[in-house]
Order: structure tokens, then sequence, then C-alpha cells
């Protein structure tokens, strides 16, 4: 069985969507901790973590690598994007042979 690991685009929210469910992750962060201040957490819910989520994909360079056969997500590193940027459209980023 073998699985590839590409990045979160565009193309791929509706995907993404799925992976984190109804309830977002994590008591509906969205995965927004590490990307918003304190202050503006507190005040967000589930729908605004979502959307800001949404926004920051649709708008680029992509935010992580979501492996869907496993069903997890890995955010990472700006200096990354320049690697993913490089490797040809549909070409995955990392394959792994299981």
């Amino acid at each position: 069985m073998s699985m590839s690991i590409t990045p979160l685009t565009p193309a791929r929210w509706p995907a993404f969507e799925d992976l984190f469910g109804k309830q977002g992750a994590c008591y509906g962060c969205w995965y927004t901790h590490f990307r918003l201040p304190p202050a503006v957490r507190r005040e967000n819910n589930r729908q605004r973590n979502k959307d800001h989520m949404r926004e920051r994909v649709m708008a680029g360079p992509p935010p992580g690598l979501p492996c869907l056969r496993w069903g997890c997500w890995m955010q990472i590193q700006e200096s990354w994007l320049e690697r993913i940027a490089e490797r040809k459209a549909g070409r995955p980023m990392m394959r792994y042979m299981l």
C-alpha cells in the first residue's frame, strides 16, 4: 500500500474540510491556534476559525500537508514553501511505501 502527501491547495479544501469534520478538529480550532493572537482566538468560534483557515488556504501558499489516507495534518514552515513551489504540479511532496 502506498500513500502520498501533497500540499494543501484550494483544490484540496473539500478533502481537508472532510478530514477536520463538522466540529473542525480540536474543539473547533481548525488549526488556527498558532496562527491567531490569543485575544482573537478567544473571540472566535468554530465558523470564524474555519473561515480564517479557508481564506488562508485560498490565498496561498499552502499552509500545510494533509495526509488524507491516514487522516492527519502537518503544518509547515515558510522555508518549506519554496521547495513545494518548485515541485511540478501534481507531483507528491513525499511518498511513503508501506
